[in-house]
């Protein structure tokens, strides 16, 4: 900018003496025309380079010995072609201020679009991730938690109830080629002819080390749990059914897809032969909550039990939400319509009475789920019975993650919530 300026103020002034060598700065002309280099460059660089042009001709002036203070046409002649270059000039800086913020709203907005075209990228691949997920395991660990309690309620009387159901499942959600399992007989050892199998199975390996150190362990174990020292094992992944009193059975997998054997699979067999094994028997625990607390059913009991267990050893949370309903007119009208917005794979308990307590068993759903679950009854109320909110409605709700607590204390607190404890 600096070099243009003075390169084509002198450019404009050796030109004007040429024209006219008598009034070398053009200030006698009728129209200045040295002035349009000024006005031009103010333009284009804004109110700095008209100063800058302006400081050139006072130089240029002085260099010719002329007294711009004492002569009146000369004195205009500056004054004038200086105000019309800074007035040229403080249109451009507004306007490349304006233009400068136009230029940064539009950066903004392509780095949005940019960041919401890699978002949109990203969920579509998320969602066809889904699909495929959906395709290979149609059912979650919620719905097969749910299925599979329905299920052994209608087959108590076998020794392994719905045992043909717990291999579908496993067989659907984590993809097994070839897998069976096996009962614990009295001395120890597995038994040679399998419950239910998948596949052609080979004849059981007693002494595989894979399968001996996770019946030692007590705990599932899969190929890769200890590099080095089950690699000879002829099975993938052995998984023990245990209950309080001893081990029942025994998963043993011999082929699966190498990309099913992760984390999220291993998570889910584990937990669903935990609860299975929990389903098998009556946690002693039981007596005691029942004792305590006379008000709970026994099966809703035992599931806050065995869902604890999961916690403790899968880390998965659970949620029990308490409404106290308080309002002595609609308390049996709330309550009511409550019920009927709860979801399919909740367990519910009423409690009667005039002031009635809901306690509702979030299985695997953490606080957020639960707080969104509030949101819903809130709004559906507001909606139906016009009160803005769980206080007008008379309504105190509580939520109680089950933790490390025991499940006798999270479920006196509950209890006390409703004032019945």
């Amino acid at each position: 900018m600096w070099l243009e300026t003075l390169l084509l103020m002198a450019l404009g002034c050796a030109l004007q003496s040429w024209a006219t060598p008598d009034d070398p700065l053009g200030a006698h002309t009728h129209f200045p025309w040295l002035w349009l280099l000024p006005t031009l460059l103010a333009l284009r660089y804004g109110s700095v380079a008209a100063v800058f042009a302006a400081s050139c001709y006072a130089l240029a002036a002085l260099v010719q010995h002329q007294d711009i203070l004492h002569q009146h046409a000369l004195a205009s002649f500056m004054l004038g072609g200086t105000l019309q270059s800074l007035i040229a000039g403080e249109f451009a800086d507004v306007w490349h201020m304006r233009r400068q913020q136009l230029q940064s709203a539009h950066d903004y907005q392509g780095q949005r679009l940019l960041a919401l075209t890699r978002r949109h990228v990203l969920l579509r691949l998320s969602h066809e991730r889904l699909e495929q997920d959906l395709l290979l395991k149609p059912m979650t660990l919620r719905d097969a938690l749910a299925h599979l309690r329905h299920s052994i309620a209608d087959q108590r009387y076998l020794p392994f109830p719905a045992m043909d159901e717990v291999m579908q499942i496993l067989t659907q959600s984590c993809q097994l080629e070839v897998a069976a399992i096996y009962a614990t007989l009295e001395n120890g050892e597995l038994d040679a002819t399998p419950l239910i199998q998948r596949g052609e199975i080979t004849p059981l390996r007693q002494h595989d080390p894979l399968l001996r150190e996770a019946r030692k362990q007590a705990a599932l174990l899969h190929v890769q749990s200890q590099p080095g020292q089950l690699d000879d094992s002829h099975y993938r992944i052995v998984a023990p059914l245990r209950i309080e009193g001893g081990e029942r059975a025994c998963l043993i997998i011999e082929k699966l897809p190498f990309l099913s054997m992760n984390e999220e699979s291993l998570q889910f067999m584990a937990v669903m032969l935990g609860y299975y094994g929990d389903l098998l028997e009556v946690h002693p625990d039981l007596a005691v909550l029942q004792e305590s607390f006379p008000q709970l059913p026994a099966d809703f009991m035992a599931e806050v039990l065995r869902l604890s267990r999961i916690k403790r050893e899968a880390r998965i949370e659970s949620t029990l939400v308490g409404l106290h309903f308080t309002h002595a007119e609609l308390a049996q009208q709330l309550l009511q319509d409550v019920r009927r917005q709860g979801r399919d794979l909740d367990l519910v308990c009423e409690i009667p009475g005039p002031r009635p307590l809901l306690i509702t068993l979030m299985p695997l759903f953490g606080e957020a789920a639960a707080t969104g679950y509030l949101l819903r009854l809130e709004k559906h109320i507001q909606d139906i019975f016009a009160l803005p909110n769980f206080s007008e409605a008379g309504i105190r709700p509580l939520r109680c993650a089950l933790d490390d607590q025991r499940p006798a204390t999270i479920l006196e607190q509950v209890l006390r919530h409703g004032e019945l404890y």
